[in-house]
């Protein structure tokens, strides 16, 4: 009988760190009780000396002081977790960590650590969050508004193998000498393995959102990029980078964005199926050019295809490299395929693709639509075009297979299949809509109004404030979806 009593006693002291438990915090609660659900604790502080790996501390509604700062790290299968238990009904004013300015939420070398469903909405000064040095952590379902006091209120430094899912972020509120808004907003430095998807970035005076050339195998998926103040986000030459199925909009040119163009600076990187529409100044650019004393920022061996650009302001896109006479080329090898530009540049002459002489002859451009309202002829000023400069060497193919009818014009050579529009360019533009009762796809007809007169009224139908999506662009696109095989 004692062997049995030993035997048992042994294996609840084995058990025991394996157990979990489940805290609460409540505005009203008090630190000297047991952290249950009837007797809560009241500060965060209380938890982060307390929890242990697999514990969890729920927040009750109410507003909290304090900074987000376990003294120890989770493990793997055993999270730390802080959360609400009501999704987005605690808000947290930040408060002072041990080593660095005001925040809501503090990491350094830690690990295995959630944080889900809570408002962070600093007062009186303060960032979001600083994550350093730290691998397995997962941000959830977080409203962050309101940063201020630092340039980047939102910072993940050698972070690895981090998930940020869901989040709503906007209202970078840094100032500079004159107020002017300035700074960036959520930035990952030196971070590989991580996942941001499924959030919203906007309103930041430089830029909402940014990818530093440390930053490699990482992957940006289901997000809306809606500045609204500036630019709407930057990648610097960062390396195996993936980004899918988002909508960027709104980018504009003011406060301290510098110009309004995301840079989309990636190395043997993917840029699929996203939506490209209605920004309020060039929307994207590989413009390549050095910073500083870092190696030059470019798009190399990458890939872009199955996206839409459509209703932006400007051209939908743009190639140049570092120089005339570039050496090495910062934009080399990359394949441009099965991408819609549409209805861009309405106030301007209709440009859509806008291409560098000296970008290098290894760029490919694939089975690509143009669609405009009329066929265009060389140095015409027509809705529809593309620039090629004459001296441009980069190629313009389809892929090998039969086409219904290949047809010529004045502006180069045009051919119309059953499922993409291609183009071989051998002048400065070429046709980009069929003739009437040309085969080839079926798309809405264009427009009886101007060009420029029906985008404003397009836009002025979709709120600046609403999620982007492509049903949103209404009789205009409403059999264009990206990835559907037409761009």
């Amino acid at each position: 009988m004692c062997v049995r009593t030993l035997a048992l006693l042994y294996a609840l002291v084995a058990l025991a760190p394996v157990l979990a438990s489940q805290y609460y915090l409540s505005p009203a609660g008090d630190d000297t009780g047991p952290g249950s659900r009837r007797r809560p604790w009241r500060t965060i502080a209380r938890a982060n000396a307390a929890l242990q790996p697999g514990d969890t501390v729920s927040f009750l509604p109410g507003s909290y002081e304090g900074c987000i700062e376990p003294v120890r790290s989770g493990e793997a299968g055993r999270p730390i977790t802080f959360r609400a238990l009501q999704p987005r009904s605690v808000i947290l004013t930040g408060g002072q960590p041990a080593d660095t300015y005001k925040l809501c939420l503090r990491l350094k070398d830690r690990a295995h650590i959630v944080v889900e469903g809570l408002d962070m909405r600093p007062t009186n000064g303060g960032a979001w969050w600083l994550l350093e040095g730290c691998r397995y952590i997962t941000l959830r379902d977080i409203i962050a508004q309101g940063g201020q006091g630092v340039y980047v209120p939102a910072q993940a430094t050698d972070c690895h193998y981090c998930r940020f899912e869901r989040l709503d972020v906007s209202r970078a509120l840094q100032l500079d000498a004159n107020r002017h808004v300035v700074g960036n907003m959520f930035g990952l430095n030196g971070c590989t393995h991580c996942v941001v998807q499924d959030s919203r970035f906007g309103k930041a005076g430089h830029d909402p959102f940014c990818l530093w050339p440390d930053c490699e195998y990482n992957v940006v998926r289901r997000c809306v990029f809606s500045c609204v103040w500036g630019r709407n986000f930057e990648f610097f030459t960062s390396p195996h980078t993936l980004i899918e199925q988002c909508a960027i909009t709104n980018g504009y040119h003011g406060s301290g964005s510098a110009d309004g163009r995301a840079k989309l600076f990636i190395w043997e990187g993917i840029f699929r199926h996203n939506l490209i529409y209605r920004n309020w100044y060039q929307p994207l650019t590989i413009h390549a050019y050095k910073y500083q004393d870092m190696a030059p920022f470019g798009m190399i061996n990458s890939r872009l295809y199955h996206n839409t650009f459509a209703l932006n302001y400007e051209s939908g896109f743009e190639m140049f490299d570092i120089a005339e006479q570039p050496d090495p080329h910062m934009v080399r090898g990359n394949v441009l395929q099965n991408n819609l530009f549409a209805y861009n540049d309405p106030d301007g002459d209709g440009l859509a693709l806008n291409l560098g002489a000296s970008i290098a002859p290894d760029n490919r451009f694939i089975s690509n639509l143009f669609f405009g309202n009329a066929p265009v002829r060389p140095r015409s000023a027509t809705p529809g075009r593309f620039r090629l400069p004459t001296a441009a060497k980069a190629v313009f193919e389809r892929p090998p297979r039969p086409t219904p009818s290949d047809q010529t014009s004045s502006s180069g050579t045009w051919t119309a299949s059953h499922a993409l529009w291609t183009w071989t360019a051998t002048t400065t533009a070429c046709r980009l809509a069929a003739p009437p009762g040309t085969p080839g796809p079926r798309w809405p007809s264009p427009p009886a109004a101007a060009p420029d007169a029906r985008s404003r009224s397009a836009m002025r139908a979709c709120s600046t404030t609403a999620t982007p999506s492509p049903e949103r662009l209404g009789i205009w696109f409403s059999s264009v979806q990206p990835g559907n095989g037409r761009g």
